[in-house]
């Protein structure tokens, strides 16, 4: 089932990832079999070419999407700034016509207990304490990485969730151009899974 939330004019498009890519090929550039072509996973071959089909449908029959030099995608020729992120079933394409955003919808594994201290400050390791929290505490990291855009930045040191609590859901993030600061929304949010998304504070 196709899903679409709106959230302080963020478009946000939830599909599930197809069983095959073949049939959606034909809705795609020569470029994106192209992309794929060396690609041996079936599921980031899905993951690429939903990726591409989501863009035309939602912003544009002749978008094309590529990756700036950070990795961050990018419509060429469209004034849009778009994030997608995929779990083991979904994929998600978030767009805002003013201003950069971060989405990541992630599944919970058990993995995350174990690995919490490598992304969590020690702070955060004591309010971020039980599995939903720290699915929400990962998703909210992985949105606010995406919309700092600025590389090698420190999951423990440089990104800094909001304290429980706090009604305005404000991060702070040390970017390479400085402090800044960020609202952080869940959305669809359950013990098993969770979709973040990072937006500038009004």
């Amino acid at each position: 089932m196709i899903k679409h939330i709106n959230l302080h004019g963020t478009d946000i498009y939830i599909y599930p990832l197809p069983d095959d890519v073949d049939p959606l090929l034909a809705q795609c550039d020569e470029y994106v079999a192209n992309e794929i072509n060396n690609v041996a996973s079936l599921k980031r071959r899905k993951e690429i070419v939903m990726s591409h089909v989501m863009i035309k449908r939602h912003i544009g029959e002749n978008a094309k999407m590529f990756h700036d030099a950070n990795g961050a995608p990018v419509v060429e020729g469209y004034d849009c700034n778009v994030s997608i992120s995929h779990s083991v079933t979904e994929i998600v394409l978030a767009i805002n016509q003013y201003h950069p955003i971060g989405v990541d919808l992630e599944n919970w594994r058990e993995k995350l207990k174990k690995v919490a201290s490598r992304f969590l400050s020690e702070k955060e390791l004591r309010q971020y304490d039980t599995p939903q929290k720290l699915l929400q505490a990962w998703t909210a990291k992985e949105a606010l990485y995406k919309i700092a855009h600025s590389p090698g930045l420190s999951f423990v040191d440089d990104i800094i969730l909001p304290e429980l609590g706090d009604i305005n859901m404000s991060a702070k993030v040390n970017t390479s151009c400085g402090l800044r600061t960020f609202s952080v929304y869940f959305i669809e949010t359950d013990a098993m899974r969770c979709l973040a998304l990072a937006h500038p504070c009004d």
